[in-house]
């Protein structure tokens, strides 16, 4: 997801090929320096993936990348997962990663096959709308706002999109498979259908190109402040109270993963909650609120195989006997009662 907005923008208004792969690349090296430390190389490193995936080879899959993009996401999966263990929203088994990690492997090395034509295909849609239409400054002081305007506007497009996943049955139906996680924490964060990233490059991403010719650094900026999204994904007993309106947090996303019908539809942004606040979506948690994750009917994947065919999931399966939908303990276990037909 990180990279999709790089790509789009990247190419929109700087042609296509190899000057733009010259152009990030020279940039890249403006930064590199010597002595570069460890998290500025691995940033590089992964920018450098994304880079070399859709402009020097569109048609030729690279799986050192995918191993490398998956490597240091496991790092940082591992770290944040030690630093769960602190103060946990949730008290989860040790395995309770395993899945996701599984996932995020395969995940990555699908994305690494099908992103190279979409990104290309959102570049060329971008420039047929004259994209850019708001050139962003790319030095000085004024690249500040010039960041918080495109964030903003990024975020509230995430949230437009967000909600849409959770009201269009299309939608719903791959959506889902993130809920469906019962034991939320960092590893959760890339756990989305397959097909997701590349519906949100064609939709929200592709209009952020067209409204936008952002410079390197306010993308470097964004692409840093969206992994923000793995702090408000951790099972930490973390919450702003009545500033939770402000920024979002693992108390205030946990809301939104909520098994509990009263928590429905609520606390969709991404970033900022101002827009759940503006378009009435906003949940203010209690203090100590902290509810079980899931979604109805205790449904989730069984393999990597229900998982990479969600949507249809149902038709891969046996019947089973009636009983009334379990609701996940804080514990990461699940209570249920069968109930007789009458």
């Amino acid at each position: 997801m990180l990279f999709s907005l790089s790509r789009v923008g990247a190419q929109s208004g700087e042609g296509a090929g190899s000057q733009a792969t010259s152009t990030w690349q020279a940039k890249l090296a403006v930064i590199r320096g010597p002595g570069v430390d460890l998290p500025g190389a691995l940033l590089i490193r992964l920018r450098q993936c994304a880079i070399s995936t859709i402009f020097v080879r569109p048609r030729r899959v690279r799986l050192e990348d995918a191993l490398v993009m998956t490597l240091m996401l496991y790092c940082m999966v591992l770290i944040a997962l030690l630093i769960e263990r602190l103060r946990p929203a949730q008290h989860q088994p040790a395995h309770a990663a395993g899945f996701n990690l599984r996932y995020t492997f395969a995940f990555t090395v699908v994305q690494a096959i099908i992103f190279p034509a979409v990104s290309i295909a959102a570049s060329y849609a971008a420039n047929a709308a004259g994209g850019g239409w708001i050139v962003l400054p790319t030095t000085g002081w004024s690249i500040l706002p010039a960041f918080f305007a495109y964030a903003l506007t990024v975020d509230f497009l995430e949230y437009a999109f967000h909600r849409a996943q959770h009201r269009v049955p299309v939608l719903w139906a791959m959506h889902s498979f993130h809920h469906s996680d019962q034991t939320l924490n960092e590893s959760t964060v890339n756990r989305h259908y397959w097909a997701e990233p590349a519906i949100k490059t064609l939709s929200i991403f592709l209009m952020a190109g067209i409204i936008f010719k952002p410079g390197f650094p306010v993308l470097l900026l964004y692409n840093v402040v969206s992994f923000y999204n793995i702090f408000s994904h951790m099972n930490l007993r973390i919450g702003f109270g009545r500033w939770s309106w402000v920024v979002n947090s693992p108390q205030y996303h946990r809301i939104h993963h909520s098994a509990r019908p009263e928590h429905y539809d609520c606390n969709f942004a991404a970033l900022f909650p101002i827009f759940d606040v503006l378009f009435g979506s906003y949940y203010k948690p209690f203090l100590n609120e902290f509810p079980p994750t899931g979604i109805e009917g205790d449904d989730r994947p069984a393999n990597l195989i229900e998982a990479f065919a969600w949507p249809v999931r149902k038709l891969m399966r046996r019947p089973v006997s009636n009983q009334k939908p379990a609701v996940g303990n804080a514990d990461g276990t699940t209570r249920e009662s069968t109930v007789t037909k009458t």
